[in-house]
């Protein structure tokens, strides 16, 4: 099964230009990649048309986010896992990317993040946390 993963920090690679950064998960998996005005009009979406052939040193941090949210939800798969995606973003861009992540819930995709952010965690149909004594699962 294919997932899509979301990091803490972008996790860009930086001698590939933002499109070049999202399709890389489709040629390591030895896919197709998605077509070039598919990346386009997502990029466009999110508020990052004319930002393909940026390199990530080019782009704000929000942007680096958005692009690696579209290389971890362009690249294919069921479920998204996000590891503290808005740790580093403004309140704007941190609502901005759990808006976008609650759309890829919306259109069937299952999404598995951590937050220490209770304004991010609010965005959760279903929360939990770890008891710190027995490091279990406790749903809130």
């Amino acid at each position: 099964m294919n997932a899509g993963m979301l990091f803490q920090k972008s996790e860009l690679l930086e001698h590939l230009t933002a499109y070049e950064n999202v399709i890389v998960p489709a040629l390591l998996a030895k896919l197709p990649p998605p077509e070039k005005k598919h990346v386009n009009d997502a990029f466009r979406d999110i508020g990052l048309a004319g930002k393909l052939d940026r390199y990530p040193s080019e782009l704000s941090g929000g942007e680096r986010a958005r692009v690696s949210f579209l290389r971890a939800t362009l690249s294919g798969g069921g479920m998204l896992f996000a590891d503290e995606p808005t740790s580093e973003l403004d309140t704007k861009n941190a609502h901005l990317l759990m808006t976008l992540l609650k759309k890829e819930q919306d259109m069937g995709r299952t999404i598995f993040f951590i937050t220490h952010d209770g304004a991010m965690a609010k965005y959760a149909d279903q929360s939990y946390v770890i008891d710190p004594v027995t490091h279990t699962l406790c749903p809130l």
